[in-house]
C-alpha cells in the first residue's frame, strides 16, 4: 500500500478544479511524515543490471534528446520487469476497467479487503467539493498501473 494515496489523489482533484491551486507550506512535510509511518504491507526492492552494458550499445553520434530519451524508456523498462505485483495492483486493474479479467490473481477475501481498505483512504479525505467518483478512479489507476505497465496494456 502507498500511506500517501489519499492525500495524492486529493491533490490531483484540487489541480483539476484549480489548475493554479499550488500546495501549502506543510503539505510536504505531511506527505514525508504519512509515507515514512503509515503502513505499508509487504514492501519489494530490487536493483536492476547496471546500465553501462546498455549505454554501450548506442551509438556515440546518437543526438542528446534521442539519447536521453533511449535511456529514460530503458530505466523505465527495467522498472516494469522489477515490480512485484500484489493482489491489490490487479483487483484495482479489474475494478478500474469494470471486470473480473485478472481475478485469477486474487481471492474474494483479497477484493474485499482492498475495496474497505480504498473506503478508508477515501474516507480520510476532507475537502471542499470532494468529488468521490473521481477520487476513487485516481486511486485505482494508482495501484492498477504497476500491472498495466508490467504488462503493456
Amino acid at each position: 500500500y502507498d500511506p500517501c494515496d489519499y492525500l495524492k489523489a486529493a491533490e490531483l482533484q484540487a489541480r483539476r478544479d484549480n489548475p493554479s491551486w499550488q500546495k501549502g507550506p506543510m503539505d510536504d512535510v505531511t506527505s514525508m511524515q504519512t509515507g515514512i509511518m503509515g503502513y505499508k504491507g509487504h514492501i519489494h526492492y530490487q536493483c536492476a543490471d547496471c546500465i553501462d552494458s546498455y549505454l554501450d550499445t548506442i551509438p556515440a553520434d546518437t543526438p542528446k534528446t534521442e539519447l536521453f530519451r533511449l535511456i529514460a524508456d530503458h530505466i523505465d523498462q527495467q522498472i516494469f520487469a522489477g515490480y512485484r505485483l500484489y493482489p491489490n495492483n490487479y483487483v484495482a486493474l479489474d475494478l478500474l476497467h469494470g471486470d473480473s479479467a485478472h481475478a485469477d490473481h486474487y481471492t474474494a477475501e483479497d477484493k474485499a479487503q482492498f475495496e474497505a481498505y480504498l473506503k478508508g483512504q477515501l474516507d480520510k479525505i476532507e475537502m471542499e467539493g470532494k468529488d468521490d467518483a473521481y477520487l476513487r478512479e485516481q486511486m485505482l489507476k494508482m495501484y492498477a498501473n504497476p500491472a498495466i505497465n508490467q504488462m503493456g496494456l
